[in-house]
Formats: C-alpha cells, structure tokens, sequence
C-alpha cells in the first residue's frame, strides 16, 4: 500500500491557496480588459509523474467561454 503524500486537509490548502491566487488573477485581468473573467474552484490531485500528461487536463478556458 502507497503511503499518502498530502492529506486530505492538505489538498483543501492547496485548493484553497489556488482558489485564493486565481481569483487576484482573474480580477486583474478583469481590470485590464474592462470584462467579466469567470473562474472555477481549482481541483487538486496527486498523480504519479509517470502518469502524468497534459492531454488529460481540462482546459482552463474553453474557446466557448470567449467573449469577442
């Protein structure tokens, strides 16, 4: 049996850091261009670096999120 790198109180932290981080990014972004900027509650996982793979993330912006 694997041993847990981060508990689960410890991925809420990471989580909540993100979320924390992003939403001052997005608000940023939202000042420069004069446009609302949605985001999402960050998921955080723990996967083994030979399994990673950028292919199985979601996109963080879906073109059809655009606004033109």
């Amino acid at each position: 049996m694997e041993k847990e790198l981060f508990s689960p109180m410890a991925l809420d932290a990471l989580g909540e850091m993100m979320n924390i981080s992003l939403g001052s990014s997005a608000t940023a972004v939202s000042n420069m261009l004069d446009r609302r900027v949605d985001i999402t509650t960050p998921q955080v996982t723990v996967v083994k670096k030979s399994e990673f793979s950028l292919g199985k993330m979601e996109p963080a912006i879906s073109k059809s999120s655009w606004i033109s």
